[in-house]
């Protein structure tokens, strides 16, 4: 049997890794503004990292210590952002076996922590994919390892100490931009390498800008990952790969079972969302009405709350009883990259919101208006 034929046992994304000017900064506003709690911490020669989770997401934040290690040298080349994404899988030897064999190139061998075994692998630009395999439970309750850091040794979680009030539930994807021309090549390797297929498949276009987008998943969708690509020299886009200085991780969609609490909760705690135009709910209701209507009851759901709180909704009457809803963050850091969104999937609901991509792509083009990057 041949490496192609195998099949990589992928378990899920177990954590996401990012880089920020300061950790303990970044600990506290997790907690304070999105319902993280603070599960661990570590420090090595080069970096101070903490980790803060939210039911099964678990972050990871870390910032240098001096001008070494591998959190200097990535915010020397990029502004703060998520510079890794962490797999989960069953079996890391066999896994990294496949991967060699499949040409992946990587770039840190495995280690041995104990009841953590981890390596990772080149993904683009300065972003890789560590494999984690979680071994046998620990002794103590509640702790669990996560890699972090230079020295790569492990960083205890006490997950005794999360509230018990989770506000997500998963990640739902993580979307990563490419530059022009790149995007059929990672597609491949996502294809050929870890065994992903493309899903969808769309490009959304306005008077002023483009891009194009495919939709890469492992499985039924344990792991989803949409690929984007500038189509126009101004797309924002090409605004992201400019202000990050190469390809990354433009946004993860985070799961709740109740945006609406969600989205009222966190505007409470500061959290701000891209705008959203009220003639996207005046065209919703002349294109859908009453049938949008009888499917937002049927979930006890109502849409002049929802514009209220400038949620969109993604709804087809092919399948009336599935409804995606979703809201995007203003950008978290300083530079216009990386942000968040909100999503829930009612009666599993499929697609990332292909009707709303119009209503949110001239939305971030009326920021880029208000940074003077589009024309």
């Amino acid at each position: 049997m041949s490496s192609t034929d195998e099949t990589l046992e992928l378990l899920g994304i177990d954590h996401l890794h990012f880089y920020v000017d300061c950790a303990e900064y970044w600990q506290d506003w997790f907690s304070r503004c999105l319902g993280f709690d603070w599960v661990g911490s570590s420090r090595d020669a080069f970096t101070r990292t903490r980790v803060v989770q939210n039911g099964s997401i678990r972050l990871v934040l870390s910032s240098p210590t001096g001008s070494e290690g591998s959190a200097a040298r990535y915010l020397r080349r990029h502004p703060p952002g998520v510079a890794g994404i962490g797999l989960q899988v069953y079996d890391l030897e066999r896994s990294l076996r496949l991967l060699k064999q499949r040409g992946a190139t990587i770039v840190q061998p495995l280690q041995d922590l104990g009841s953590l075994r981890w390596a990772a692998i080149a993904l683009r630009g300065s972003l890789t994919h560590s494999l984690i395999e979680h071994r046998s439970p620990p002794e103590v309750p509640h702790v669990e390892d996560v890699c972090a850091g230079d020295g790569f040794a492990p960083c205890k979680l006490d997950l005794s100490v999360q509230s018990g009030t989770s506000r997500f539930t998963r990640l739902d994807h993580v979307v990563l931009n490419l530059a022009a021309g790149e995007m059929a090549e990672l597609v491949a390797w996502y294809r050929q390498v870890l065994g992903f297929h493309s899903s969808r498949r769309f490009e959304i276009q306005t008077p002023h800008s483009a891009l194009r987008s495919e939709v890469m998943m492992f499985g039924e969708g344990v792991i989803r990952i949409p690929l984007n690509e500038p189509s126009t020299p101004n797309s924002q886009i090409q605004e992201f790969l400019d202000a990050n200085r190469g390809p990354g991780v433009q946004h993860v969609a985070l799961h709740s079972d109740d945006i609406l609490q969600a989205v009222i909760d966190l505007r409470r705690q500061g959290v701000q969302f891209l705008a959203v135009p009220d003639s996207y709910y005046e065209q919703l209701q002349q294109r859908l009405g009453k049938r949008l209507k009888a499917c937002l009851d049927a979930w006890g759901l109502d849409l002049n709350a929802l514009a209220a709180a400038q949620i969109l909704v993604d709804w087809h009457e092919d399948s009336p009883e599935q409804v995606l809803l979703q809201i995007f963050m203003q950008p978290l850091f300083k530079e216009p990259t990386f942000f968040f969104e909100i999503i829930q999937r009612r009666a599993q609901a499929p697609g990332f919101g292909e009707r709303n991509f119009q209503a949110l792509f001239e939305a971030i083009e009326r920021e880029q208006r208000k940074r003077g990057s589009l024309r």
